[in-house]
């Protein structure tokens, strides 16, 4: 035997009615409320974390080739937030990300110390920081800050 359609039909309406209802109640407003509960969880804490930058010293012209201290580990970025370099008088110390010939970071063209804003040098996984030292008076010293937080994380940390 086959079910009457206008019956079925009615009671797809009221089904659909009550789901509505329900799941509407406490929600907010609307259709914009049962979506909102659809939505993703946010992860319940702040990934980010601030991290030391150090590389060990050197005069006159030479290198600094750290991956372990000056890059983030796999999976993760970092924002670099502060360099500083000291223990010199006279010489450039500049910064590249991954190589000598590639993408400038920061230049120093005597010791001190530079700020970067949330993502001004932006370190991604598996690159780091490359020092390069050039007519070099006194011992260069390497220290700073990053904030580290995982590759997932990115859209929401820059905003």
């Amino acid at each position: 035997m086959m079910p009457d359609p206008q019956s079925t039909d009615a009671g797809l309406a009221v089904i659909g009615a009550r789901f509505s209802a329900a799941a509407g109640i406490g929600l907010g407003p609307g259709a914009d409320g049962a979506l909102d509960a659809l939505s993703l969880p946010r992860r319940p804490c702040n990934p980010v974390r601030q991290v030391p930058l150090y590389a060990t010293a050197f005069a006159g012209s030479g290198t600094i080739t750290q991956p372990a201290t000056l890059g983030p580990p796999t999976g993760s970025y970092w924002s670099v937030r502060r360099l500083a370099v000291s223990g010199f008088s006279a010489g450039t110390v500049t910064f590249y990300v991954n190589d000598p010939a590639g993408e400038i970071a920061a230049v120093f063209a005597a010791a001190g110390v530079q700020t970067f804003n949330r993502g001004g040098v932006l370190i991604h996984p598996q690159d780091y920081l490359v020092a390069v030292g050039a007519t070099i008076t006194g011992n260069v010293t390497v220290i700073g800050a990053a904030d580290q937080f995982p590759d997932w994380y990115l859209s929401e940390y820059l905003g």
